[in-house]
């Protein structure tokens, strides 16, 4: 498998963990607090799990990102549809 393939892969399997662990309507009731504690247990979680750095040369900041990006975009949409 080519190196971006990893990539984009290792990001789709991150995307389908945080969906599939987060009770979103949940999230949308977290405070600012609690949603950035949060992102950082997905985010050590991922990061133990798969060991980014080692293996794509992603950085556990990164991983944050895109986390947190990945549940403030869900969140908003289940925020639309209730």
């Amino acid at each position: 498998m080519h190196e971006l393939d990893q990539i984009e892969n290792f990001f789709h399997n991150v995307i389908e963990f945080v969906e599939s662990y987060t009770v979103f309507k949940n999230y949308n009731k977290m405070t600012e607090d609690k949603k950035t504690k949060y992102v950082e247990k997905l985010t050590l979680m991922v990061i133990f799990e798969t060991s980014p750095r080692k293996n794509y040369d992603i950085s556990k900041e990164t991983i944050r990102l895109v986390i947190r990006d990945i549940l403030d975009k869900k969140a908003a949409e289940v925020a639309n549809d209730e």
